[in-house]
């Protein structure tokens, strides 16, 4: 039984991110891990519920539950080879994939009755430890290339005649 608690907002994403997660798990890549704790009253999600909402509602043909139209979820925004697909449209080699696609669970089992204090601890150091990548630095990333390494080296050699160290790390 998993549970859902009240510390969770409702499901937020739209159809572009909940179809790229699918798409992910179709082209084989990692997924982040999903956090659950084991209580008497069941499995209790502490991250990771947008995920598990978005494969569930793929998998078993649902509308996303953000969605205005309560059709199945069909894939939006995603490469030509998996747009418009729902689960039941996939082809036996994209269905293999889906199914047997992995994603981490990491379950904690908290002895102590006050098991709450631990579940808050860990959903908040999960959602705000980290510090964003900013576009130009995911540009950077996506668009590497011998041209674009030459363009940062010039770049870096020019920028300490004209901006501070706090310009520099922007």
């Amino acid at each position: 039984k998993i549970v859902i608690p009240e510390m969770q907002r409702e499901y937020v994403w739209d159809y572009v991110q909940a179809s790229r997660l699918i798409e992910s798990i179709l082209m084989g890549l990692p997924l982040p891990s999903i956090f659950l704790i084991k209580s008497d009253e069941g499995t209790i999600v502490v991250d990771g519920l947008q995920r598990l909402t978005t494969i569930h509602c793929f998998r078993y043909n649902k509308a996303l539950p953000s969605s205005t139209n309560k059709s199945e979820f069909r894939l939006y925004g995603v490469d030509d080879q998996f747009k418009n697909k729902t689960y039941d449209k996939l082809d036996g080699d994209e269905k293999e994939k889906f199914d047997l696609g992995t994603i981490n669970v990491i379950e904690f089992k908290q002895n102590k009755p006050e098991f709450e204090e631990a579940m808050y601890t860990l959903f908040e150091r999960l959602n705000s430890g980290g510090t964003p990548l900013s576009s130009q630095q995911i540009r950077n990333s996506i668009f590497y290339s011998e041209f674009s390494k030459k363009l940062n080296e010039v770049s870096q050699e020019k920028i300490g005649k004209y901006f501070n160290d706090k310009a520099k790390k922007a």
